[in-house]
C-alpha cells in the first residue's frame, strides 16, 4: 500500500509541477491496430480553462488494490472512473457497488479483458460488451456509458460496435502502469488532461 501511495504521489507531484502539455494518445498505441478518428468518436482529452486531470483505472476490480485506491480517493475527496472487467465484476460486486455509491464512474472494459485484434469477431466483441453491461447493471441498476478498449487497441469497426451499444470510447492522454509487487498484478491507470 505504501509503495502504491508513493508511486501515485510522485507521479501526481511530477505532473502538477512540470510544464503542462497535451500528449498525443495515438503515439502510445500500436499503429497496426489503432487509427486516428474524429474527436467526437474517441475521447482522449477534454479542453477546459483550468488545469485538471481525470483519474481512470483499468482491469479491476481486485480485492486489495481497488479497495486501497478507493480508500485513498475517499481520504482526498477525489473521484475517478474505473473501467471494469465484467468477469471480475461478478466476483467483486461489493467493490463495484462501493465505486458507484461513492460517486465514481464505472465503465466497460470487456468481460474477459479481450484485446481487440483482427482475429476477434464483431459478434464476440458485442457479446463481451453486453455481458459486462449486464454484470454492472445487475449490481444496482447502474448503466455505464463509457468503454475503454483493452490496451487502447481499436479501429473503426470497434468504434462502430461500441457506439451501437450506446457507449463512448475513452482512451487516455497519459498512461501509467503500476506493478503491485505483492500480487504481481499490473494495474493500468490513465490520466486525461482536462
Amino acid at each position: 500500500m505504501r509503495r502504491m501511495v508513493l508511486l501515485v504521489g510522485v507521479f501526481l507531484f511530477t505532473l502538477f509541477h512540470n510544464e503542462w502539455k497535451k500528449v498525443n494518445v495515438y503515439s502510445l498505441m500500436s499503429p497496426s491496430f489503432s487509427v486516428s478518428l474524429p474527436q467526437e468518436q474517441i475521447i482522449d482529452s477534454i479542453p477546459i480553462q483550468k488545469k485538471k486531470i481525470a483519474l481512470t483505472f483499468d482491469d479491476g476490480p481486485t480485492s486489495d488494490e481497488t479497495v486501497q485506491i478507493l480508500d485513498l480517493l475517499k481520504e482526498y475527496d477525489a473521484k475517478a472512473t474505473f473501467f471494469v472487467v465484467g468477469s471480475r465484476v461478478e466476483h467483486y460486486a461489493s467493490i463495484v457497488e462501493r465505486e458507484i455509491r461513492e460517486g465514481h464512474g464505472v465503465g466497460n472494459h470487456t468481460f474477459h479483458h479481450l484485446i481487440w485484434t483482427r482475429n476477434v469477431s464483431e459478434k464476440q466483441l458485442i457479446k463481451e460488451i453486453e455481458l459486462t453491461q449486464e454484470a454492472i447493471f445487475n449490481i444496482n441498476g447502474y448503466q455505464p456509458s463509457l468503454f475503454r478498449p483493452v490496451q487502447g487497441f481499436y479501429n473503426q469497426k470497434l468504434v462502430d460496435v461500441v457506439e451501437r451499444s450506446n457507449l463512448q470510447v475513452v482512451l487516455w492522454s497519459q498512461k501509467h502502469v503500476f506493478n503491485i509487487a505483492k500480487s504481481h498484478l499490473f494495474h493500468t491507470s490513465g490520466f486525461l488532461y482536462c
